[in-house]
């Protein structure tokens, strides 16, 4: 994969149902990482504003909707307690504790997809874009795009929400 320009990255955020379905019916804005966690810092940094997540249930192995970045930031624990009526506790994503800090994405235009994509048809859609190989990478750690593969599963929807159409 070709390097990625920050504020171009997009990004395949893994998320568990659960989290996703309180966000829709509440008023959920904060996307919390686990406390202390460094892995993905590298990679969330790369989004900008008007980046795009697309959420992978790791528990339904779907890609299931998506939402725009505002911000993304590491806060600590007193930062994090003004953002906290934002954001959903949920699984190991817990919220930090005194003394420890998370990254956090805030967002908006959270929008669920009218039919998922499941993992396969995923993984078809990055192997279109990227080849083989990258199709292959885990999706239960959040992996960084770009502007084609956004665009690719954007067309993909269309194509199923018409087909959709079309038998009804």
């Amino acid at each position: 994969m070709r390097k990625i320009a920050e504020g171009q990255a997009h990004a395949i955020l893994p998320v568990v149902r659960r989290w996703f379905e309180e966000a829709k019916m509440r008023d959920i804005s904060v996307f919390n990482f686990p406390p202390k966690r460094k892995p993905a810092q590298d990679r969330i940094r790369k989004l900008g504003k008007g980046s795009t997540c697309l959420l992978f249930s790791y528990d339904d192995r779907q890609l299931i909707g998506e939402f725009k970045v505002i911000n993304v930031k590491r806060v600590n624990y007193d930062e994090f307690q003004t953002l906290k009526k934002k954001a959903f506790e949920v699984g190991e994503a817990r919220f930090p504790k005194q003394n420890e800090w998370c990254w956090i994405i805030e967002f908006n235009d959270l929008r669920e997809f009218e039919r998922p994509l499941s993992e396969d048809e995923l993984r078809r859609v990055i192997a279109e874009v990227y080849g083989k190989s990258a199709s292959l990478r885990p999706l239960h750690f959040t992996q960084v795009v770009d502007e084609r593969l956004v665009n690719m599963v954007k067309t993909v929807m269309l194509i199923l929400q018409f087909l959709k159409k079309g038998e009804g």
